[in-house]
Formats: C-alpha cells, structure tokens, sequence
C-alpha cells in the first residue's frame, strides 16, 4: 500500500530515483516469484564479493535517511536478521536477536532451519529449527555479538504484547523493540510517530498525541506464548519489517486511535510467505534503496519493446484471447485445456478490425466457482467465420440458482487480426531468471 504523508513526497521519491540512475547503484531489492532460495541468488549476485544482504538495522538506516515514497519506506523487506526463541544455559526462556550472524547467515543455514517445516510431508510442523547446541552458542557470543531478551519481561509488559499495537511509550519498554531495531530504535519510533500524527491531521483531521505506531509479532505459524520446545531444539525465523500501511483499529482495542492509523508490523517471516531481501554491495551503508527487482509483470509492460525474442520462423498463431499494453494489442499465450487464460501477452497484434456486435457466452463451471475456467473451443464454436480472435469485455459473472453458482456467463467481442509472427515477447517465467536483463531493465 503507498502511504503519503504530504502530496508532495511522490514526486521527491521520483526525483531521487532519477538522481540515483546516474550513479552506482549499490543497493537494490530483489522479489522473486518463486521463493527464497533464488531471490537470496540474485540478491547475492547483486551483492557481489564482499556484498551482503541488508538486516533490520540496516532498513532502519535507509528509512531515517530517506522520506515516504521512497523503496525503503514503501516496500517490506525480508531481512537477514534473525530471532531465536529457545531455553538458556540457566534454564529460563529466552529470546536471541542476532543480525546478519548465526545459524541462519548463510543460504544453507536458512534452508537447513526451515526445512523442518518444508520437509515434512504431513504438514504438521511450523517454523523454523536450530540444534540446542548452536542456540547456546548464540548465547555465549560465539558467532557474534546478540541482542538477549528475558522472555517474561516481554510477556509481562501485556498480555497481548505480541498482537498489539503499540505507542511509542509502550514500544520503548517493550525490550524486543530495540533488540530487533538496532541502535537507532528511539530515533526511528520517534520519527513513526511523527509521521503517524502527520498522517492523522490529514485524514482524520485530528493531532493524537500518542498514535500506535507499530507491532512486534510473535511467529504466527507457532506462537511464541504456547509453543512447547523439545529439549534439543530453538525455535528459530528470520524477520520481515513491513512497510506502514492505513490500519483501521477497533474502538475497543485503541479507545484513543483515530479512524485512520499509519502503522507497521515486525515479524517472523514464515517459510511459504513471499520474499524481498535488499542486497548492499561492498563497502557501502544502507542509506538508500536504488531499484527493485520485483513486478514482472510491470517490467515487460514497460519495456515490451526491447523484450521481443525473434522464431527460428514465423508460425501460425490460430484462434487466440487478445489483450492491451497500454495502447498497443497482443495475443496472450496460449493456455491449456479448462483452464484459466494465463494473462502474459505473446505476439505484437499489427492489424485489428472488429466482427459483429459482442455476444454472451455461457460455461459450465469448472470446480471452485470464483475462478473463471473455460475451453477455447467453446469460444470458437460462437465465433463469426471470419473471426480469429476475441476479448472478454469487463468482468465474468457466476449466475446462481436457488443461492448455488450455476454457470459462468460473460461478453466476448471477436475480432478479425493481424500478427507479426516473427518474433514473441518473453515470458514473465524466463524474465524473472535472466538477471542480465533485469539488472539492465531496473538500471534504465
């Protein structure tokens, strides 16, 4: 969600990206649609010899030294830094904040941790795990210096400490808030809270003095409160810092919160949530985010031109569903049988003239009735002769009966096309893998 303070702060963000172009780009945020392990690649790629992937800490740093509207501020970031819970060598609970060091540093440190939770066919198991053995060397420092926390004097705070948002008083006592910040904890909820105010004389037209600013969650896939750890075993999970987002909060729960709250949470990422780490190359701080690796999607709308891959020879496209980029047609790739139309535009449409006035179509439908699934050979049995194309024109609608979905019903507008068959636009599959190519893309 873009969140904006002051009506002005998009067109700065602009301005200091366009700064940024002409300059090493030496921080970058890398999203890949298929998981951890390749985002960590190209991360790392990015990073380069020396290079590292950014902790909370450093998220902190690039927000402090940048306004909202910029990456730093507008995007969640899966971090390098670590959260352990587990019993200490004297026997209490504790938990261990370790930022860019320990079990989870590496690519295989993260992997061998979660695969607890991946590995297991049942899914029964949630999170992550660490030995008891490297626990208690987190605990001693043997990686590095930790952040230690009390468990009961996190817990003792609230009841609901790991479900609530706090203010910035609240925050400060809570010592899981500075131990997962960093050093710049103060600075950084103070300057929340501002924004929070600032953004609250805006949409509510009311200054609240103490605004909830921001949440520590537990690991919602085990909860910190109940989780019962074997002897041998630490519970463990990198973290995510969200970017702020308007939540709207119950009356009952926040009797002082206006209508409309800029807030964020800090949590235990999970290993089926997506993830966007930042890579930082070598010798540099994090005080700003230069690009992002991330919407597909918005990369190849905005640069089809230079994404079209030239055929060996020109083939014969058929009966084809048609979209738009913008102003310009193309085919969609083709999809299989019953399916749902895949959405990824594939020739450069180079002639178009509409058949007849649109027509109903209606299908049967095809499992969960809220997606809308059909066989082209439907369409093409309702199309004029001369067509060999079509578009859905707005949005298909489930006719019910008796209050059961029925059938699927939807307007379709056939064309007579043009196709340049020589050449086709790369699939949102090979783009993400291409690193050359985004790396060129995000510079542009």
């Amino acid at each position: 969600m873009h969140i904006n303070t002051k009506p002005k702060t998009p067109k700065k963000g602009k301005e200091r990206m366009m700064k940024n172009s002409s300059k090493e780009m030496y921080a970058l945020a890398i999203h890949h649609s298929n998981g951890l392990v390749p985002a960590w690649k190209q991360t790392m790629r990015f990073a380069g010899p020396g290079g590292r992937i950014a902790t909370v800490p450093d998220i902190i740093n690039a927000r402090m030294s940048q306004d909202l509207g910029s990456i730093a501020w507008e995007r969640y970031v899966t971090t390098l830094t670590g959260e352990y819970l587990g019993i200490s060598r004297g026997g209490n609970k504790i938990i261990i904040v370790a930022h860019g060091i320990g079990p989870m540093a590496t690519l295989d440190g993260i992997c061998q941790t979660y695969s607890y939770e991946y590995k297991d066919k049942e899914g029964i198991k949630r999170g992550g795990r660490i030995s008891r053995e490297d626990f208690l060397r987190l605990e001693s420092g043997y990686f590095g210096s930790v952040e230690i926390v009390d468990f009961k004097s996190v817990i003792g705070i609230s009841e609901y400490i790991f479900y609530t948002f706090m203010t910035l008083k609240q925050a400060m006592i809570n010592p899981l808030t500075k131990a997962r910040l960093g050093n710049r904890c103060e600075e950084y909820l103070e300057k929340l809270e501002k924004l929070a105010q600032e953004f609250s004389i805006e949409r509510n037209h009311v200054n609240v003095l103490e605004p909830p600013i921001i949440r520590i969650d537990g690991a919602s896939n085990c909860s910190y409160d109940f989780m019962e750890l074997k002897d041998d075993e630490a519970l463990a999970h990198l973290i995510t810092i969200e970017q702020p987002n308007n939540y709207s909060l119950s009356k009952n729960d926040y009797p002082n919160a206006p209508r409309s709250n800029l807030a964020h949470k800090i949590s235990c990422h999970e290993w089926s949530n997506s993830v966007r780490f930042v890579g930082i190359k070598t010798g540099h701080d994090l005080r700003d985010i230069h690009g992002e690796i991330g919407d597909i999607t918005e990369l190849i709308f905005n640069n089809w031109q230079s994404l079209m891959k030239p055929l060996s020879k020109p083939m014969n496209v058929g009966f084809r569903r048609i979209m738009k980029i913008k102003n310009t047609w193309f085919t969609q790739y083709l999809k299989r049988g019953d399916g749902m139309d895949l959405g990824e535009p594939e020739f450069l449409i180079t002639s178009i003239e509409k058949v007849d006035k649109p027509k109903e179509f209606i299908t049967v439908i095809r499992g969960y009735h809220a997606f809308f699934k059909y066989n082209i050979k439907e369409v093409m049995a309702i199309a004029p002769m001369q067509a060999n194309a079509y578009e859905i024109i707005g949005h298909p609608e489930i006719v019910y009966k008796d209050g059961n979905p029925e059938y699927d019903r939807a307007t379709i507008q056939f064309y007579k096309i043009e196709v340049d068959s020589s050449k086709r636009l790369v699939r949102e599959r090979e783009l993400c893998n291409d690193f050359e190519t985004l790396m060129r893309l995000v510079s542009k």
